[in-house]
């Protein structure tokens, strides 16, 4: 998944230029499905598509070693409240990535000392490659596993091509 959009003008969630990370075992990431069901007595429930490309809520907690960077991200949060901002995150596959994402809830602050932890819910907008979906829906069916490898580095590489 990639950054969909323009984002110059969204604030970035990082600290001494590099991306503040929430801690690995915090990781709790929810999708909503889009899908509403109608059960009924008797027979299979009915389906219906309400919505595609759902929000991921994602909650995590960030750790400040020192006191300045726990006032930091606090900051930071604080100032982007009801605002979309860039944080990176690790969502559905093996690497970090940015995300344009918006807190649902307020920051959760725990202090102890000079360092702290913040827990946080945020809302992130889907970035899916939707050319790559459907070529995955087209050629899994004949292809399999074999080489799917090759097909997703060749994804990878047109992504980057100038």
């Amino acid at each position: 998944m990639v950054i969909v959009g323009q984002v110059d003008d969204l604030d970035v969630f990082e600290y001494g230029g590099k991306p503040i990370l929430p801690e690995k075992e915090s990781y709790s990431v929810k999708l909503q499905d889009g899908v509403v069901s109608s059960d009924f007595a008797a027979g299979m429930s009915k389906q219906q598509i309400q919505f595609l490309n759902a929000p991921y809520y994602v909650s995590v907690t960030y750790v400040g070693l020192d006191g300045f960077k726990m006032a930091y991200m606090e900051n930071f949060l604080n100032n982007n409240r009801g605002q979309k901002f860039v944080a990176t995150l690790l969502i559905g596959g093996t690497e970090l990535e940015q995300f344009v994402v918006q807190q649902v809830s307020a920051p959760n602050i725990k202090r102890t000392g000079f360092n702290g932890s913040l827990s946080i819910t945020l809302e992130v907008e889907p970035a899916i490659d939707q050319c790559f979906m459907e070529f995955i829906m087209e050629y899994g069916k004949c292809i399999g596993s074999d080489t799917a490898g090759i097909f997703c580095a060749t994804n990878e590489g047109v992504k980057i091509w100038p």
